[in-house]
C-alpha cells in the first residue's frame, strides 16, 4: 500500500518549514552561491546555520541533511522527511531534483514498481518555494556495503589458485564499479528486471549505498532517486 502523508502530517511539516524560514533557512541554506560555488563552501555554510540555530532544531527534535542537489529535514518519531531543492543564488540551473524526484515516484505508480522507492509528494509551497516530503526510511550503510559485497560474490567466482584475500581485494574493487543493475539486483533482488529497465528509462543513477533504507513497512527502497547531470 502507497504511503501519502496526512493533511496534519502536510500542516506540521509546512509550519515547521515556516519556522525555518523566518530564521533565514531559505536564504543561507537552500540558496547557494552560483555555479563556481564549491561544494566545501555549501557544506560550511550549512553546518554554519545549523550549530547557530541548535536550539531550534531540538525544539522541533530536527535533524539536517545537505547534499548538493536537496537539503533534507528529518523529524524524529515522525513518518516523514521534508525535502527542499537547493537553489543557485545566480540561478544559471534552476533544476529543482526534488520536483523530478517526485514526478518520478509518480511515474513509478503509472509502470508499477512504486514499491522500490520511497513515496514521495510535493505538499505545497512556503513563500513560493516548493516544499516536498518523503517517507521516513532507516538508512544501513554498513549493512547496504555488506548486501553489495555479497552479491558481487554471487557473481564473482575465485580463481583456483586464488587467495582468499587477493579475492577479498577483487571483490572491493568489483564493488567500487557496480553498475546500477548491479545496485538493484543487491538490494532488491535479482527478479526486479522491470526495476533496471524504469531507472534505464530514466537515467536514474548515483545508486550507492547510501540511498538505500528500509521503511516502516520493512521493504527495501531507493530514497534518493532524482538522478544527477
Amino acid at each position: 500500500m502507497l504511503r501519502e502523508p496526512s493533511a496534519s502530517e502536510i500542516t506540521y511539516m509546512m509550519n515547521m518549514v515556516e519556522r525555518l524560514f523566518d530564521e533565514d533557512f531559505y536564504e543561507k541554506v537552500v540558496v547557494y552561491g552560483g555555479s563556481t560555488c564549491c561544494w566545501e563552501c555549501m557544506d560550511r555554510t550549512f553546518r554554519d546555520w545549523t550549530y547557530e540555530h541548535e536550539d531550534l532544531a531540538n525544539e522541533y527534535g530536527l535533524e539536517f541533511h545537505s547534499g548538493v542537489t536537496k537539503i533534507c529535514i528529518i523529524p524524529m518519531e515522525f513518518d516523514w522527511v521534508v525535502k527542499i531543492g537547493r537553489v543557485e543564488r545566480d540561478h544559471e540551473n534552476d533544476t529543482n531534483y526534488c520536483a523530478i524526484e517526485a514526478d518520478y515516484f509518480q511515474k513509478a505508480i503509472d509502470n508499477h514498481v512504486a514499491d522500490a522507492f520511497a513515496a514521495t509528494y510535493e505538499i505545497g509551497e512556503v513563500r513560493g518555494v516548493p516544499i516536498f516530503a518523503q517517507e521516513w526510511v532507516e538508512v544501513n550503510e554498513d549493512g547496504n556495503s555488506n548486501r553489495m559485497y555479497d552479491y558481487m560474490s554471487s557473481i564473482t567466482p575465485i580463481y583456483d589458485d586464488e587467495d582468499p584475500d587477493r579475492y577479498n581485494d577483487r571483490i572491493s574493487d568489483e564493488v567500487d564499479c557496480m553498475t546500477d543493475e548491479d545496485h538493484i539486483y543487491a538490494m532488491l533482488g535479482e527478479d526486479r528486471g522491470d526495476v533496471v529497465d524504469f531507472v534505464l528509462t530514466f537515467d536514474i543513477d548515483d545508486l550507492h549505498q547510501g540511498n538505500w533504507g528500509v521503511n516502516r513497512d520493512g521493504k527495501c527502497v531507493m530514497i534518493d532517486f532524482s538522478g544527477y547531470n
